[in-house]
């Protein structure tokens, strides 16, 4: 699903009433890309194809980006009539974004609808993409959890690629730490930011030696309170997975 819905309304292209002499070669306008990258700070990014007459190239043509009318900034074609234009944008709400080259009415425009993919939670920054940026910590977090598993299975989880991120790992237990809300009432952890979130024990990547081996590894047990211990690799506890945010 694209950001501005299921699928961007076709582009409408409008035909000059008259081209200047040293425009005409152009013929049309097609926005042919738009998004809103969802990493902050969101940026709108479009591409504009400005269509030829005769196969010439329309290398060095001024375009300019509009929102309800009001203009974004301008981007010059390349020597293939392609016009690439990015714009930071976090308002929410439906707009008519249109391209338009300087001083003629060639123009194609696109209805975009946008709803912000953050939401700030005291700490937290939740993003719909299902991660959790903890602005206090710099560390992102999966919003919801994987089922149980035993300890080594636990540290083999890589994420496989979730919200667009390679680095997925298990946390610390000095990681997983900072997620404890003393405050909390119930389960000592934010409820908004991390919904759903069962009783139970969770592992943490730290090991516990004995015997040249690892035998246990450090969890946080959640059951009305919060406490720290040791429990045994082979037994099975959630996991959420966390990155630290460049």
């Amino acid at each position: 699903m694209g950001i501005f819905g299921d699928k961007p309304e076709k582009c409408e292209d409008v035909q000059p009433e008259s081209s200047p002499t040293h425009l005409d070669s152009i013929e049309r306008l097609n926005i042919t890309h738009c998004e809103i990258d969802r990493k902050q700070p969101a940026t709108l990014s479009v591409t504009v194809l400005v269509g030829l007459k005769n196969g010439l190239t329309a290398s060095g043509i001024e375009v300019g980006f509009f929102i309800n009318d009001l203009l974004l900034g301008t981007a010059v074609s390349n020597e293939w009539g392609q016009v690439k234009f990015s714009a930071p944008w976090t308002q929410e709400g439906s707009y008519q974004l249109h391209a338009q080259v300087k001083g003629i009415l060639f123009r194609a425009s696109v209805q975009l609808d946008y709803v912000s993919p953050v939401q700030e939670f005291g700490r937290y920054t939740v993003y719909d993409n299902g991660t959790v940026l903890d602005k206090k910590t710099g560390l992102m977090w999966m919003r919801y959890h994987l089922q149980k598993m035993d300890w080594h299975t636990a540290c083999q989880q890589k994420g496989n690629g979730f919200a667009g991120y390679t680095d997925w790992r298990i946390p610390t237990i000095e990681e997983l730490i900072t997620l404890v809300d003393m405050g909390q009432i119930a389960l000592k952890i934010n409820p908004q930011a991390f919904p759903n979130f069962p009783n139970g024990y969770w592992w943490s990547g730290t090991p516990v030696w004995g015997f040249f081996k690892v035998t246990h590894a450090k969890c946080l047990v959640f059951v009305n309170d919060c406490r720290k211990q040791d429990m045994e690799v082979t037994w099975e506890a959630y996991v959420r997975l966390v990155r630290k945010e460049k």
